[in-house]
Protein backbone atom coordinates (compact mmCIF):
# COMPACT_ATOMS: atom_id res chain seq x y z
CA UNK A 1 0.00 0.00 0.00
CA UNK A 2 1.51 3.16 -1.15
CA UNK A 3 0.65 6.49 1.05
CA UNK A 4 1.05 10.25 0.50
CA UNK A 5 5.16 11.43 1.12
CA UNK A 6 4.69 15.37 1.42
CA UNK A 7 5.91 14.51 5.24
CA UNK A 8 9.55 13.62 4.47
CA UNK A 9 10.41 16.42 2.98
CA UNK A 10 9.70 18.24 6.54
CA UNK A 11 11.85 16.01 8.15
CA UNK A 12 14.42 15.34 5.27
CA UNK A 13 14.98 19.59 4.89
CA UNK A 14 15.29 20.19 8.43
CA UNK A 15 16.75 16.95 10.75
CA UNK A 16 19.68 18.54 9.86
CA UNK A 17 19.11 22.33 10.67
CA UNK A 18 18.82 20.66 13.72
CA UNK A 19 21.80 18.92 14.28
CA UNK A 20 24.07 21.82 13.02
CA UNK A 21 22.39 25.21 14.18
CA UNK A 22 20.08 23.40 17.10
CA UNK A 23 17.56 25.86 15.62
CA UNK A 24 13.41 25.70 16.80
CA UNK A 25 12.83 25.71 13.22
CA UNK A 26 13.51 21.84 13.20
CA UNK A 27 11.36 21.11 15.75
CA UNK A 28 9.14 23.09 14.49
CA UNK A 29 8.77 21.50 10.83
CA UNK A 30 8.68 18.08 12.86
CA UNK A 31 5.49 18.99 14.31
CA UNK A 32 4.62 20.01 10.49
CA UNK A 33 5.48 16.34 9.68
CA UNK A 34 3.24 14.94 12.38
CA UNK A 35 0.19 16.59 11.23
CA UNK A 36 0.88 15.03 7.63
CA UNK A 37 1.34 11.72 8.69
CA UNK A 38 -1.72 11.78 10.52
CA UNK A 39 -3.76 13.87 7.68
CA UNK A 40 -2.94 10.55 5.48
CA UNK A 41 -6.55 8.56 4.89
CA UNK A 42 -7.68 6.07 6.91
CA UNK A 43 -8.97 2.56 5.96
CA UNK A 44 -11.54 0.58 7.48
CA UNK A 45 -10.00 -1.62 10.30
CA UNK A 46 -10.55 -4.29 12.23
CA UNK A 47 -11.91 -3.18 16.05
CA UNK A 48 -8.85 -2.00 17.63
CA UNK A 49 -6.79 -4.11 20.35
CA UNK A 50 -5.79 -1.45 22.38
CA UNK A 51 -8.05 1.50 22.43
CA UNK A 52 -6.25 2.92 26.43
CA UNK A 53 -2.73 3.05 24.66
CA UNK A 54 -4.22 4.55 21.49
CA UNK A 55 -5.98 7.54 23.61
CA UNK A 56 -2.38 7.70 25.64
CA UNK A 57 -0.42 8.36 22.58
CA UNK A 58 -3.44 10.75 20.96
CA UNK A 59 -2.80 13.14 24.09
CA UNK A 60 0.99 13.18 23.98
CA UNK A 61 1.11 14.01 20.69
CA UNK A 62 -1.67 16.81 21.24
CA UNK A 63 0.63 18.32 24.02
CA UNK A 64 3.59 18.37 21.64
CA UNK A 65 1.88 19.95 18.55
CA UNK A 66 -0.05 22.28 21.18
CA UNK A 67 3.29 23.83 22.43
CA UNK A 68 5.06 23.59 18.65
CA UNK A 69 1.43 25.71 17.30
CA UNK A 70 2.46 28.49 20.73
CA UNK A 71 5.85 28.47 19.88
CA UNK A 72 5.77 29.61 16.49
CA UNK A 73 2.76 32.05 17.41
CA UNK A 74 4.68 33.51 20.37
CA UNK A 75 5.75 37.35 20.10
CA UNK A 76 9.29 37.87 21.62
CA UNK A 77 12.76 36.69 22.30
CA UNK A 78 11.72 36.20 25.91
CA UNK A 79 8.16 34.35 25.54
CA UNK A 80 10.07 31.90 22.34
CA UNK A 81 13.31 30.92 24.96
CA UNK A 82 10.46 30.34 27.56
CA UNK A 83 8.74 27.97 24.86
CA UNK A 84 11.51 26.40 23.86
CA UNK A 85 12.44 25.57 27.40
CA UNK A 86 9.09 23.81 27.92
CA UNK A 87 9.16 22.20 24.99
CA UNK A 88 12.91 20.76 25.45
CA UNK A 89 11.55 19.25 28.95
CA UNK A 90 8.20 18.32 27.67
CA UNK A 91 9.87 16.02 24.97
CA UNK A 92 12.69 14.76 27.30
CA UNK A 93 9.68 13.62 29.26
CA UNK A 94 7.42 12.19 26.63
CA UNK A 95 10.22 10.74 25.43
CA UNK A 96 10.62 8.69 28.60
CA UNK A 97 7.34 7.61 28.63
CA UNK A 98 6.92 6.45 24.91
CA UNK A 99 9.83 4.47 25.54
CA UNK A 100 7.96 2.55 28.26
CA UNK A 101 4.94 2.61 26.27
CA UNK A 102 6.68 0.74 23.53
CA UNK A 103 8.56 -1.80 26.18
CA UNK A 104 5.32 -2.51 27.83
CA UNK A 105 3.01 -2.87 24.37
CA UNK A 106 5.78 -3.59 21.31
CA UNK A 107 5.32 -1.23 18.47
CA UNK A 108 1.50 0.41 18.61
CA UNK A 109 0.48 -0.89 14.80
CA UNK A 110 -2.58 -0.41 13.28
CA UNK A 111 -4.44 -2.92 14.50
CA UNK A 112 -3.40 -2.00 18.05
CA UNK A 113 -4.04 1.82 17.77
CA UNK A 114 -5.42 2.37 14.14
CA UNK A 115 -3.54 4.36 11.82
CA UNK A 116 -3.67 7.43 12.60
CA UNK A 117 -2.46 7.25 16.15
CA UNK A 118 0.34 4.52 15.01
CA UNK A 119 1.86 7.44 12.68
CA UNK A 120 1.50 9.85 15.13
CA UNK A 121 3.80 7.34 17.34
CA UNK A 122 6.34 7.47 14.48
CA UNK A 123 5.75 11.18 14.23
CA UNK A 124 6.61 11.50 17.83
CA UNK A 125 9.67 9.01 17.60
CA UNK A 126 11.00 11.03 14.90
CA UNK A 127 11.15 14.36 17.40
CA UNK A 128 13.68 12.47 19.71
CA UNK A 129 16.68 12.86 18.35
CA UNK A 130 18.28 13.12 21.35
CA UNK A 131 17.53 9.49 21.77
CA UNK A 132 18.95 7.35 18.78
CA UNK A 133 19.17 4.26 20.50
CA UNK A 134 15.19 4.59 21.63
CA UNK A 135 14.59 5.37 17.42
CA UNK A 136 16.66 2.16 16.48
CA UNK A 137 14.60 0.29 18.79
CA UNK A 138 11.52 1.19 17.04
CA UNK A 139 13.27 0.81 13.88
CA UNK A 140 13.69 -2.18 14.17
CA UNK A 141 10.42 -3.18 15.76
CA UNK A 142 8.92 -1.36 12.37
CA UNK A 143 10.70 -3.21 10.16
CA UNK A 144 8.76 -6.35 10.98
CA UNK A 145 5.23 -4.62 10.80
CA UNK A 146 5.95 -2.95 7.56
CA UNK A 147 6.47 -6.26 5.77
CA UNK A 148 3.08 -6.98 7.20
CA UNK A 149 1.11 -3.92 6.12
CA UNK A 150 0.48 -3.18 9.78
CA UNK A 151 3.14 0.15 9.87
CA UNK A 152 3.83 3.14 7.97
CA UNK A 153 5.93 2.48 5.15
CA UNK A 154 7.04 6.49 5.02
CA UNK A 155 8.35 6.83 8.91
CA UNK A 156 9.67 3.29 8.91
CA UNK A 157 11.97 4.33 5.60
CA UNK A 158 12.32 8.29 7.03
CA UNK A 159 13.37 6.80 10.30
CA UNK A 160 15.37 4.36 8.67
CA UNK A 161 17.56 7.17 6.71
CA UNK A 162 17.88 9.25 9.34
CA UNK A 163 19.40 6.71 11.75
CA UNK A 164 21.82 5.59 8.95
CA UNK A 165 23.03 8.86 8.27
CA UNK A 166 23.68 9.86 11.68
CA UNK A 167 25.65 6.80 11.96
CA UNK A 168 27.91 7.72 9.20
CA UNK A 169 26.28 5.19 6.44
CA UNK A 170 24.74 6.32 3.47
CA UNK A 171 20.68 6.08 3.33
CA UNK A 172 18.48 3.53 2.01
CA UNK A 173 15.55 4.68 0.52
CA UNK A 174 16.36 8.25 -0.37
CA UNK A 175 13.90 10.21 1.77
CA UNK A 176 16.57 13.13 3.07
CA UNK A 177 16.60 15.88 0.91
CA UNK A 178 18.66 18.82 0.80
CA UNK A 179 18.95 22.45 -0.95
CA UNK A 180 22.08 22.16 -3.38
CA UNK A 181 22.30 25.53 -5.40
CA UNK A 182 18.69 26.56 -5.70
CA UNK A 183 17.07 23.31 -5.64
CA UNK A 184 16.07 20.26 -4.26
CA UNK A 185 18.38 16.96 -4.30
CA UNK A 186 19.09 13.68 -2.48
CA UNK A 187 20.98 14.00 0.07
CA UNK A 188 24.35 11.66 -0.47
CA UNK A 189 25.67 9.29 0.17
CA UNK A 190 22.91 7.05 -0.42
CA UNK A 191 22.99 3.11 -0.74
CA UNK A 192 23.40 1.48 -4.60
CA UNK A 193 21.13 4.14 -6.12
CA UNK A 194 20.56 1.75 -9.06
CA UNK A 195 18.85 -0.16 -6.20
CA UNK A 196 16.70 2.34 -4.39
CA UNK A 197 13.20 2.18 -6.55
CA UNK A 198 12.95 -1.67 -5.43
CA UNK A 199 14.17 -1.48 -2.21
CA UNK A 200 11.55 1.71 -2.21
CA UNK A 201 9.03 -0.48 -4.33
CA UNK A 202 9.57 -3.55 -1.35
CA UNK A 203 7.90 -1.45 1.24
CA UNK A 204 5.70 0.67 -1.00
CA UNK A 205 6.65 3.56 -2.05
CA UNK A 206 6.86 5.50 -5.49
CA UNK A 207 9.95 5.86 -7.52
CA UNK A 208 12.80 7.95 -6.41
CA UNK A 209 12.54 10.18 -9.26
CA UNK A 210 8.81 10.91 -8.89
CA UNK A 211 9.20 11.66 -5.46
CA UNK A 212 12.13 14.14 -5.96
CA UNK A 213 10.01 15.82 -8.87
CA UNK A 214 7.03 15.90 -6.61
CA UNK A 215 9.20 17.68 -3.89
CA UNK A 216 10.58 19.98 -6.30
CA UNK A 217 7.45 21.51 -7.74
CA UNK A 218 6.20 21.69 -4.00
CA UNK A 219 9.16 24.19 -2.76
CA UNK A 220 9.95 26.06 -5.66
CA UNK A 221 10.86 29.81 -4.82
CA UNK A 222 7.73 31.85 -5.63
CA UNK A 223 8.48 35.39 -6.99
CA UNK A 224 6.32 38.17 -7.23
CA UNK A 225 4.64 38.73 -10.40
CA UNK A 226 4.19 41.99 -11.65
Amino acid sequence: MQTPEIAVTCCALYYYRWLFNSTMRALLFTACTAFVFSAAPVYAQKKLTQLKLQSTLDSLYTVEATLYQLWAVAQGDSARTRLERKLANTLERHQLRVQALTTTYGFPTYTMVGQATSRRFGALVLRYNRFPEFQQQVQQLMAKEVKKDNADDITYATLTDVLELRAGRPQVYGTQLAYQGTGLVVREPLLDPAKVNKRRTDIGLEPLEDYLKKQKNKHQPKHNIK
